[in-house]
């Protein structure tokens, strides 16, 4: 059994970026039929530390 596909016309497809990528960053090359894409790694975002102060401790600071 033999299967064979034929496609006429243009061929699209959509891929939606995850966020933090910068589209121009993005590379697409053809090579024999193949797509290859590259999409780099987004920057790490740095944890932020927030201070929690227990609300009897900060009126102390207050009035004093």
């Amino acid at each position: 059994m033999q299967h064979s596909e034929r496609i006429y016309g243009m061929f699209m497809c959509v891929l939606q970026l995850p966020s933090g990528i910068d589209p121009s960053s993005v590379q697409a090359a053809m090579s024999d039929g193949v797509l290859k894409v590259t999409i780099p790694k987004p920057a790490k975002s740095m944890p932020t530390k927030i201070e929690v102060e227990d609300a009897s401790q900060a009126e102390a600071k207050k009035a004093a």
